[in-house]
């Protein structure tokens, strides 16, 4: 939904919605939920996750 509906999270967001979401594994994925202002992240590789996350751009 997140990568095919981006405008539903940025919709979900303005109505006070909190957006959870989870299996994000790549790093192109995690830019955009980032992105996207997404209040959570669950992944199954949650030290790259948060490595990138914490050095963007490497």
């Amino acid at each position: 939904i997140v990568r095919n509906h981006p405008a539903y999270i940025e919709r979900l967001k303005q109505a006070g919605h909190q957006v959870h979401v989870w299996t994000v594994n790549e790093t192109s994925d995690v830019d955009l939920c980032a992105g996207l202002g997404v209040d959570a992240i669950i992944t199954n590789r949650p030290r790259a996750v948060l490595d990138h996350l914490s050095h963007p751009g490497r």
